[in-house]
């Protein structure tokens, strides 16, 4: 396997760093891109069928590194997953993301450059090795309309034919969210490529997106409990809020009690910094100080319990100081002991 780093990664890492982390779209793709299920549901769901039916899903395999260069960092980010043909040769998937809100001008020029970048990294490290074929993808959710991808000759306008051999021969797959429907989405087999593409395509719609919030944020998960619905659910609800613009406790509190006539369990609701506010705002409202204390120790048991997670983390998503979640933790085990 390719080992793509160069000799300043340490430096493309600060790069990145300051430039990528603040951004929410970015953030949130690279969550949700980078989970299996979600590039399972991709390629079922929306890659090309004639593609799909060649490449070995159970091969699928997340590949560490980017090959994102320091002239397309500002464009796109990039997440890319290994996957066999079912003749058993191997493929890269590079998903690119482009999260601008308008399309790139001459998106094969900047396609190129990231394929031949990641072309020769693959030289460079294994040079008497075949190279691994790049199929990249770019997920779009700007404003602007692109559906048409024009071939790469259009470019330099008329050209004698006899010229065309000295161009280079490639494409990419465009997947443009703001093109399905809402019930479309909604026909996608994995819960968490559907509620990231719903979001993706209303962003700049902050009404739809409170009006909204726990039904995208909550509600369809095949399994609360699972590890990777829970991850899911933390940075989903981070992305929410920040796109959501303002949007009350009493709001958010208000859609989940509507999202189903049975109460969801307080484990359900584990991770979001907000919705836990807003629990102890409500106690506050209704005047049980004791009350609200114990529903708070309740949910912190419940997520150490549900998660394993140490104080530390579920300090850093509640907020409340590292030193109280280890002490009702230590209660808790205690009694559990005892």
């Amino acid at each position: 396997m390719a080992k793509k780093i160069n000799k300043d990664s340490s430096k493309n890492t600060k790069r990145k760093s300051s430039k990528h982390v603040n951004n929410p779209h970015d953030k949130i793709f690279k969550a949700t891109f980078g989970m299996r299920s979600v590039i399972r549901g991709y390629l079922i769901d929306i890659f090309p069928k004639k593609f799909t039916d060649l490449l070995d899903l159970e091969s699928l395999e997340r590949e560490s590194e980017s090959y994102i260069s320091k002239n397309l960092e500002e464009t796109f980010s990039d997440l890319v997953w290994r996957c066999k043909l079912k003749t058993g040769r191997p493929i890269l998937i590079s998903f690119l993301f482009e999260h601008k809100s308008y399309k790139p001008k001459r998106p094969h020029l900047q396609i190129g450059e990231y394929q031949f970048g990641a072309y020769n990294i693959q030289n460079r490290t294994n040079p008497n090795e075949p190279l691994v074929q790049i199929v990249p993808i770019i997920v779009y959710h700007g404003q602007e309309n692109w559906e048409l991808i024009e071939p790469f000759e259009s470019y330099f306008g008329e050209m004698e034919s006899l010229f065309e051999n000295f161009l280079p021969k490639f494409d990419f797959i465009l997947t443009n969210i703001q093109s399905y429907s809402d019930n479309a989405i909604q026909t996608f087999q994995d819960r968490f490529l559907e509620k990231i593409f719903t979001a993706f395509k209303h962003y700049c719609d902050k009404t739809f997106i409170r009006e909204h919030y726990a039904e995208l944020w909550l509600s369809s998960y095949p399994n609360f409990e699972n590890e990777e619905t829970s991850f899911f659910i933390h940075a989903f609800g981070v992305y929410l809020s920040t796109i959501a613009g303002d949007i009350s406790e009493e709001e958010i509190i208000i859609q989940l009690e509507n999202i189903s006539k049975n109460p969801l369990k307080s484990t359900d609701m584990l991770a979001s910094e907000r919705f836990l506010k807003s629990l102890e705002k409500k106690g506050a409202q209704e005047g049980r100080q004791e009350g609200r204390q114990e529903g708070r120790q309740e949910t912190i048991i419940n997520i150490y319990k549900e998660t394993g997670w140490s104080a530390k983390k579920i300090a850093e998503i509640t907020k409340f100081s590292e030193a109280y979640i280890q002490s009702i933790i230590d209660n808790f085990d205690k009694v559990k002991k005892s």
